[in-house]
């Protein structure tokens, strides 16, 4: 039986670019595994809290040794991690926020790179722990950033989500990565054919 979960992070709801996106991926996926069990987290309604100095002390603190209250504040990223870990497909969907990621997925991203639990250190560096799992990345955002390089609006250079995303799921093991993108949806003559072609995308991707 195939475990999916699902990351949403956009605060528009149905309006959402990026939420239709990981919708349509999810359709084709439950086609594929009709049997599949999905978790979906919500972010925008149910955001994780960023990190303090309580957390920082409880994450630090040997599993022996913890009490009550480090268990407490610590219980939402276990489950988190749990729920990555337990997932064999993850799609991760956001909107580009000021050229990066919303501050809902950084905190997310905070509480699932986890020492011991997503990846360990060891002499050669550290090793993710996160291996064979399949991430699909449902992205939407205003601006066009991979124009050409010759564009005059070329945003290329300044695009951080992506390739952030892509770095923190390798550090974690995970380098099965798809990548689903809508670009330009914040000019009107580009988001209707915009999203067109990532949906046809999705619908002719070999899942």
């Amino acid at each position: 039986m195939k475990n999916i979960l699902v990351i949403e992070v956009s605060p528009r709801g149905p309006e959402s670019i990026s939420r239709q996106i990981s919708a349509s991926i999810l359709a084709k996926l439950k086609t594929k595994y009709p049997d599949a069990v999905v978790v979906t987290e919500d972010l925008a309604l149910h955001p994780l809290p960023h990190l303090d100095q309580a957390f920082i002390a409880a994450m630090s603190t040997p599993h022996d040794r913890r009490n009550d209250d480090h268990r407490a504040t610590l219980a939402q990223s276990q489950l988190a991690v749990e729920h990555l870990k337990s997932a064999e497909t993850i799609i991760i969907s956001f909107p580009v926020f000021n050229f990066s990621i919303p501050s809902a997925l950084k905190a997310w991203v905070d509480h699932i790179v986890r020492p011991g639990l997503t990846f360990r250190p060891t002499p050669q560096g550290p090793e993710g722990l996160l291996k064979d799992k399949k991430v699909y990345l449902a992205s939407a955002s205003g601006q066009v950033y991979l124009s050409p390089p010759t564009s005059p609006t070329d945003f290329m250079p300044i695009d951080f989500s992506i390739s952030y995303m892509k770095y923190v799921l390798g550090y974690l093991g995970i380098t099965d990565v798809t990548v689903f993108r809508a670009e330009g949806v914040g000019r009107p003559q580009l988001k209707a054919s915009s999203l067109e072609t990532v949906m046809n995308a999705i619908e002719t991707d070999f899942f």
